[in-house]
């Protein structure tokens, strides 16, 4: 069974919408498991796959943070887009454009068929379609 770690931040309750990410992953064959993105015991060699989720405390060390994913093997998210989007200037980019973030998930949804076009969706929605 491949083992996953969904990068997550230390804090109570911290995205609501995990133990429906975890359940999914778990229905789908794969060994699940939140781990805390700056927690030094964790081995992240251990993992077949480590994607990030809800790393929400990065921002004001985002150069220890982009340390930590540059040191991650097999992190999904590639390490260019994840140094990009952790600056969140491109969300600026993106509103200039007229693109809002809710946009951008319901055109996710729609070309993976989850959704069909200008449909609204929520995450949690997504994860247990």
């Amino acid at each position: 069974m491949s083992r996953v770690a969904v990068a997550t931040c230390a804090g109570e309750n911290v995205d609501p919408d995990s133990p429906i990410l975890l359940a999914a992953l778990e229905r789908h064959g794969l060994e699940a498991h939140l781990c805390v993105w700056d927690e030094p015991d964790v081995e992240w060699a251990s993992f077949d796959l480590t994607v990030l989720r809800s790393t929400w405390d990065y921002a004001p060390r985002r150069g220890e943070f982009l340390a930590w994913a540059r040191s991650v093997e097999r992190l999904a998210n590639p390490y260019e887009v994840v140094e990009d989007s952790s600056d969140k200037h491109y969300l600026l980019d993106l509103a200039a454009r007229g693109v809002t973030p809710a946009d951008v998930l319901s055109r996710l949804a729609a070309s993976l068929g989850l959704a069909e076009p200008g449909e609204a969706v929520t995450t949690a929605e997504l994860v247990t379609r």
